[in-house]
């Protein structure tokens, strides 16, 4: 039985991920501008029109629904499904959901992952944040695993204070689980993706196409 793979529908990039994102937790991060949720979206749209429900964790679904309706594709919306979530506990409460087996989808997309950790700066100590980082991500892609199923985090970037070097907003917790990274930046006019990690591989591919 082959693996399950969802298309990106970007060429270059599907090409380098052997035909496109494999089953696994995957980290796509960058700044804002960078199109990490239309690159979500394409996989979505590619998953659902495949036969297949996605789930989207957001605190914007209809902003979301809106930039769907934009990209002029046709999709079965009713293979698509919304939670909403405010806050970091809710980030946690989903966390949970998806590893006990309460929120079983073809797909799991997270949008804005690291926003609740900048959000509740003011709530919690750096060190309490970095450990419900911890224990998001490790839910997470203990759950990707136990249920095969692709998950996808979407977050900013923050610069990495020893190194002064890019990496997502949850920095080691967030590195240390996915199995795949991707990191998206612009270039001008063009767009250029970093496949940084692949199936756990340290890699470092870099794909510039015009977006």
């Amino acid at each position: 039985m082959s693996e399950k793979i969802i298309p990106t529908g970007i060429k270059e990039l599907d090409e380098k991920l052997n035909g496109g994102l494999p089953i696994g937790l995957t980290i796509i991060y960058g700044k804002a501008n960078t199109n990490k949720l239309d690159l979500a979206l394409k996989l979505c749209i590619s998953n659902v029109n495949s036969g297949y429900s996605t789930l989207i964790v957001t605190s914007h679904p209809h902003l979301i629904l809106y930039k769907m309706n934009q990209m002029n594709t046709l999709i079965d919306k009713s293979k698509v499904y919304f939670i909403q979530m405010k806050s970091i506990e809710d980030q946690i409460r989903v966390s949970l959901m998806i590893f006990n087996g309460y929120l079983k989808y073809d797909l799991i997309i997270i949008d804005n992952m690291g926003e609740y950790y900048r959000i509740s700066s003011d709530l919690y100590t750096p060190l309490t944040i970095w450990k419900l980082a911890v224990k998001v991500m490790m839910l997470l892609g203990y759950a990707s695993k136990k249920y095969s199923v692709p998950i996808v985090l979407l977050t900013q970037i923050r610069r990495n204070p020893r190194t002064g070097n890019e990496e997502p907003v949850m920095g080691n917790a967030a590195l240390f689980w996915s199995e795949n990274v991707i990191h998206l930046r612009r270039i001008g006019e063009k767009a250029q993706i970093i496949i940084e990690r692949y199936k756990g591989q340290q890699i470092n591919y870099e794909i510039i196409y015009e977006d």
